[in-house]
């Protein structure tokens, strides 16, 4: 594994010492659950163009994925200020030019023309459910961009709920892969323009979701 991940280690257990920005703390835990799972991606997906990690808390995917891809032209985003500047702070001390960490809503960025349907590829790992994760991802990816969600194997009913989320946001399923004993990633479409109108507000959506 690369060493700087045993420098992010570093910089996440201080950090996280007075300031939590993840329950999980174990080093092997750590290890496993953040930088490994985040990296698995790369074994099964072609990551390339502008990317965008949606709710990426405390930098899951995008910094493992800077790390061992440091190539990547990656934004991450988060509403929680105290995760992004550990974000920035790992990007300061790891060298990682080329990640961007901003915070803010992703139902209020994906207005801002500047990053309204401008990203190849869309991420989003453990943040909300599918229903959701697929309207707030319809205003940043691009017409004929992918959005790929890190999701359990076991979530049919979700799968379900979010068929009509993915219509109005205008992706299609094309690919399911397993990953690891229990998890999968679920990758879409982006198949035209999503309506101006979406991401509707946070409210909005959790009160009357697709």
């Amino acid at each position: 594994m690369n060493p700087k991940f045993d420098e992010l280690y570093k910089l996440y257990e201080e950090y996280n010492s007075h300031t939590n920005i993840s329950a999980i703390r174990d080093k092997n835990a750590v290890y496993e659950k953040h930088f490994k799972d985040s990296l698995l991606i790369l074994e099964n997906c072609k990551l390339e163009g502008k990317i965008i990690d949606i709710g990426t808390g405390g930098g899951f995917p995008a910094l493992p994925l800077a790390i061992e891809r440091p190539e990547l032209d990656i934004t991450a985003i988060d509403s929680v200020g105290k995760k992004i500047k550990f974000v920035n702070l790992a990007k300061e001390k790891l060298g990682l030019e080329k990640l961007t960490a901003l915070t803010a809503r992703a139902e209020e960025l994906a207005h801002n023309p500047e990053y309204r349907e401008k990203f190849d590829i869309g991420l989003s790992r453990a943040v909300a459910e599918l229903r959701i994760l697929l309207e707030l991802a319809s205003g940043f990816i691009k017409p004929g961009g992918k959005f790929i969600a890190y999701k359990k194997s076991d979530n049919a009913g979700e799968f379900n709920a979010a068929k009509k989320a993915a219509k109005e946001s205008k992706f299609k399923l094309i690919e399911q892969i397993s990953y690891a004993e229990d998890k999968q990633l679920l990758i879409f479409e982006k198949t035209g323009h999503c309506h101006e109108k979406l991401p509707r507000s946070f409210q909005q959506i959790k009160k009357n979701p697709f």
